[in-house]
């Protein structure tokens, strides 16, 4: 219940849990693999005690929408896993406009990810850019611009596979 009031309240959650279920579904692996078998319940723990923590507020304060909005917010990027770093193996990310420069790509962002649409690697969904294929990144839908930031390791196959250098 309270993960479905997570995705009410905040429409960016709510699309990083899709892209989350449909990355699970196909069979594809996730960006982060773990190192430890209970980062699971580790997540869960973090989460059922940040989100009580969150409930108490909202019954026992006035609290408007929009302060419940912000709450939810700083939430989940507290969560956004608190722990996550010592329990997995961690891959530096970089966004398309410094990736384009180190790769010395002339395309703008903006035309590369026109590309990547047309290849099903991104979509547009609610106003943001979605990587599609969590092998060359990672969704931040928590960051102020909410686009997928990507693995340097990775970026050269995805400069093939649209055909670029």
């Amino acid at each position: 219940m309270i993960i479905a009031f997570a995705r009410w309240l905040s429409p960016e959650f709510a699309v990083w849990c899709d892209v989350q279920i449909e990355e699970i579904i196909k069979g594809k692996t996730v960006a982060i693999q773990t190192k430890s078998e209970n980062l699971i319940s580790v997540l869960t723990e973090n989460m059922r005690k940040e989100f009580e923590a969150l409930e108490f507020t909202f019954k026992h304060q006035n609290v408007s929408e929009l302060e419940k909005k912000k709450l939810l917010n700083q939430t989940l990027r507290k969560i956004n896993f608190t722990n996550l770093d010592s329990l997995t193996e961690y891959k530096e990310t970089l966004s398309l406009t410094e990736l384009l420069d180190i790769f010395q790509i002339t395309l703008s962002p903006q035309d590369f990810n026109r590309k990547l649409k047309n290849f099903g690697i991104i979509k547009w969904s609610q106003g943001n850019w979605i990587l599609l294929d969590l092998k060359f990144g990672r969704n931040c839908p928590f960051d102020e611009n909410s686009n997928p930031r990507y693995f340097k390791s990775t970026f050269q196959e995805l400069l093939n596979i649209v055909s670029i250098n």
